[in-house]
């Protein structure tokens, strides 16, 4: 979001993508010298316009936040929101960015107040045509169809947006998971980049490997896409059974533990000591891969529970760690549900959007990193 700062001497003379050292004048979409930090959030949310609106916008800039990743859907309660299994209506020929419009319109309203904000967006394809999540996003489709329905959404996504500098990067599927994500892995991810290439040169593109985006599966066996301006991003809740305690399969009172302590990272993992060593162990082939490849890291999502024992300290832990590493982050989350909400307290009820107005420790850390960013 910030193209104030150009690279001077032998770092303007290149810009460092996926590993291929690029002229920067060929670049119209330089990567800013400085760090990115932001927040995570969605495009439709129960505002009075339905979208992000100003009075979001307005507190991110008294934060000094410079970026943020938005999520883009198929619309809810079209019908193509349809319960996971469900038969999808046929999309119209005519017409096929008809299932997104809503979500259309609301990404134009972020990218016009980013602007006046001088942001940084991040747009994030979440569900589109034939991808259903349930709750925790634990996707149910019965193959790899929908797969094939990321690429043309991002060809439109694409040819609205290469000319505008406040659009950064597209992240092109959030955390691919299930029996096909090798499919996407192997095969549609590069398509996809592809496809976005042919209209548009500029736009940095970011990609989650599957399984979920996690750090140490999802690093294990990835290899670099072909391809400029491309940037690898990885999702950070670990350990899961202590950032997600109180939801989803962790309602169970022995999930509700302090950080650091002896935690189980899964359900049906072991307990063992989580502590900022074990989180930087947990990153091992992030970094490698960064090292190896000489890529930008850009971590997407993290966050903690609210109501989770010790939440400041490992938000504290976690960042750090990224800010060692040179990473640029996005945390998870704000103005959407509050159990992720900041500005939230650890006893506020766990409903609603929009801004808690507290103080909270974790607030703290955050904005204690967020008055170091430039500005566009």
């Amino acid at each position: 979001m910030r193209m104030k700062t150009m690279m001077s001497g032998m770092a303007a003379a290149f810009l460092l993508a996926a590993g291929t050292v690029l002229p920067a004048a060929e670049a119209g979409k330089p990567w800013p010298e400085f760090r990115l930090r932001g927040i995570d959030t969605a495009i439709c949310v129960p505002t009075e316009s339905g979208f992000l609106d100003e009075a979001f916008f307005r507190r991110l800039a008294e934060w000094n936040v410079n970026v943020v990743r938005v999520a883009f859907s198929v619309d809810r309660k079209s019908p193509w929101d349809v319960k996971a299994g469900d038969p999808v209506p046929p999309v119209p020929a005519d017409n096929p960015m008809l299932p997104y419009r809503k979500n259309l319109e609301g990404l134009e309203q972020v990218v016009r107040f980013a602007k006046k904000y001088n942001i940084y967006v991040v747009p994030a394809l979440f569900n589109v045509v034939g991808r259903q999540g349930d709750f925790m996003l634990r996707f149910k489709d019965g193959d790899e169809g929908y797969y094939a329905n990321v690429a043309p959404v991002w060809e439109h996504l694409a040819r609205r947006y290469r000319n505008e500098k406040q659009v950064l990067a597209y992240d092109i599927l959030n955390e691919p998971n299930g029996h096909h994500a090798r499919v996407w892995r192997d095969r549609f991810a590069q398509e996809t980049v592809d496809r976005i290439r042919a209209v548009d040169p500029d736009t940095w593109i970011i990609y989650e490997p599957p399984p979920w985006s996690l750090p140490d599966q999802a690093f294990e066996e990835i290899e670099p896409l072909a391809g400029d301006r491309l940037v690898y991003s990885f999702h950070f809740y670990y350990p899961h059974s202590y950032t997600h305690q109180g939801i989803g399969g962790y309602r169970k009172p022995e999930f509700r533990r302090p950080y650091p302590g002896m935690l189980r990272n899964f359900s049906d993992n072991k307990p063992q000591l989580w502590d900022k060593a074990m989180l930087e162990k947990s990153m091992r082939n992030v970094i490698e891969f960064r090292k190896k490849h000489g890529v930008k890291i850009f971590v997407g999502e993290f966050g903690v529970i609210r109501w989770a024992e010790g939440s400041d300290r490992w938000l504290k832990d976690a960042i750090e760690l990224f800010e060692a590493n040179g990473w640029d982050w996005t945390f998870h989350s704000y103005y959407e549900w509050n159990g992720w909400n900041p500005t939230c307290s650890a006893d506020d009820p766990p409903a609603g959007t929009g801004d808690g107005g507290r103080n909270t420790p974790m607030l703290q850390v955050l904005t204690g990193y967020w008055k170091q960013n430039q500005s566009l």
